[in-house]
């Protein structure tokens, strides 16, 4: 696992903080975050949700 802000830094563009905060909070990012302590952390092959949509795979682990 990784966290959140290190997933986001592949994207194009890299979404604002608060963007990837409501990402988290309206469940848009498979599979889902989990906070630890005051961070999220991320499966490194985690996808947002347009992306499963548009035929992305969904990761297994």
């Amino acid at each position: 696992m990784i966290s959140l802000k290190k997933w986001a830094e592949r994207l194009d563009p890299q979404p604002h903080p608060n963007t990837l905060r409501n990402w988290t909070r309206d469940g848009k990012i498979i599979p889902p975050p989990v906070k630890i302590g005051r961070a999220y952390y991320v499966n490194e092959k985690a996808r947002h949700i347009n992306e499963v949509l548009n035929g992305s795979p969904i990761p297994l682990t």
